[in-house]
């Protein structure tokens, strides 16, 4: 049997404003991919179960790093 795969889902938005950010980058660095967010700043990532460091990154803004254990959809 494979390994499970899970679903990372969200909104990339200012902190500040809560506008959506359109086109921001959601990076998984150990797969080496990612996705794009799209015209209401949603993202969906179907990846293996595992660790995994997710950067979010956007032009003109500061990257966020974060460490996630993915085991769920989340």
């Amino acid at each position: 049997m494979g390994q499970e795969k899970y679903s990372l889902i969200g909104y990339v938005k200012d902190f500040e404003t809560g506008e959506e950010l359109i086109g921001a980058t959601i990076y998984v660095e150990e797969l080496k991919s990612g996705s794009i967010t799209n015209s209401y700043g949603f993202y969906s990532i179907t990846i293996p179960e595992g660790n995994y460091h997710i950067t979010y990154s956007y032009i003109g803004y500061k990257d966020i790093t974060k460490e996630i254990n993915l085991n769920q959809n989340m």
